[in-house]
């Protein structure tokens, strides 16, 4: 009776045994797959970790503008057996390391695209999610900014680098996607002012005349669009209000009576700006677009100094196309601007019965500052 005692009590604690170490085991997390995908809104994409169950702990830093690094820690994560995605023309790349006690994943993105990072648990509490939302370069800069990466071991890196060729190895070679042709990007307005020099005359009229100096000078604004062209452009509006010198020199004495024709505007350009973004500070670009001017001097200035109101014969507005080339030099909270801009007028200069039909030309070289 003893004996079946001994034998009964001894099959319970072996059960008991089994029983935890069944639930330890169930207990701990497995990665399957790693997918990547497009959030709702296209404001950026979601990594998320199909787990079993949700690791112990996690942490998320962004070493630099174009890295982010995780740290899954579960006694059962290995690179071994883990799905992962494909990878596209932002986010370049998706590597797994292991790590002391867990699992290091290294994300790399495009050199033209941001991202703020930020994991958190799915609703169903098993799978993580890194949520990669699209920011400036500016706000990158300052999110990376005192990070370390992380210092995952040389022997590590090496093991990661051996599982990366045997699975280059054993699977079929897939086909590349194409690059996708628009990229949204986060949009942005700015502030400015801008000043410089410039040339003015007329064209038309069938007289001689020579060019005026003046200067432009005013506040500027640029909006830029939430779509990046061809992976390298990217848009935006430019607009502002400008004090604008124009008119011409040394008309001909039986059209105009005058040394000087002076007309002076206030004017508004809008304009469509495409700047080709691949460096991170030197940036050209080429912009052009309309503006409409409202004159605010109209007169005539004589050899011997004596001046003329002409406003009567003048309009009152004046509007035009305008195009220019410049660059944009960016720096961490700035960004200067140099460009050279010219337009003409659409409408004629003078009122019918005055001169002929001339209309106004002009030619600046900017320099602007944009925060």
């Amino acid at each position: 009776m003893k004996n079946i005692l001994t034998i009964k009590r001894s099959f319970f604690l072996v059960f008991i045994c089994a029983v935890a170490s069944l639930g330890t085991a169930a207990a701990q997390s497995q990665l399957n797959r790693v997918s990547l995908t497009q959030r709702g809104d296209g404001n950026g994409y979601v990594i998320r970790y199909h787990l079993t169950e949700m690791v112990g702990s996690y942490d998320v830093v962004q070493p630099d503008t174009n890295r982010i690094q995780m740290q899954l820690f579960s006694s059962n994560l290995d690179v071994e057996n883990v799905e992962m995605p494909e990878v596209n023309a932002e986010v370049t790349g998706i590597d797994l390391v292991p790590i002391e006690g867990g699992l290091g994943v290294d994300v790399r993105t495009a050199g033209g695209v941001f991202f703020r990072a930020e994991a958190y648990p799915d609703q169903n509490r098993r799978d993580l999610l890194l949520n990669l939302e699209y920011v400036t370069r500016e706000e990158a800069v300052e999110l990376a900014s005192q990070i370390e990466v992380f210092a995952w071991s040389v022997q590590q890196q090496e093991e990661a680098t051996d599982q990366e060729t045997v699975e280059m190895v054993d699977e079929p070679e897939r086909e590349e996607q194409p690059p996708r042709r628009v990229t949204r990007r986060p949009a942005k307005v700015s502030i400015g002012f801008a000043g410089g020099l410039g040339i003015a005359n007329k064209i038309g009229g069938g007289y001689t005349s020579e060019a005026r100096q003046g200067m432009t000078m005013g506040l500027t604004a640029s909006i830029n669009l939430p779509y990046q062209l061809l992976n390298s452009f990217d848009t935006s509006f430019e607009t502002g209000i400008f004090y604008t010198q124009k008119g011409f020199k040394n008309p001909s004495g039986e059209k105009i009576d005058a040394q000087t024709v002076v007309l002076d505007y206030i004017e508004i350009p809008l304009m469509v700006k495409l700047r080709y973004d691949s460096d991170e500070t030197v940036k050209p670009y080429g912009i052009g677009g309309l503006y409409t001017a409202f004159r605010t001097a109209a007169e005539v200035i004589r050899e011997d100094g004596d001046r003329g109101n002409i406003g009567g014969q003048t309009s009152n507005m004046d509007l035009g196309v305008v195009a220019g080339l410049g660059s944009d030099f960016v720096f961490d909270k700035a960004t200067v601007s140099l460009q050279v801009r010219g337009g003409i007028g659409i409408p004629r200069m003078f009122n019918e019965g005055y001169s002929g039909a001339e209309r106004p030309v002009y030619l600046s070289l900017l320099l602007g500052f944009q925060f």
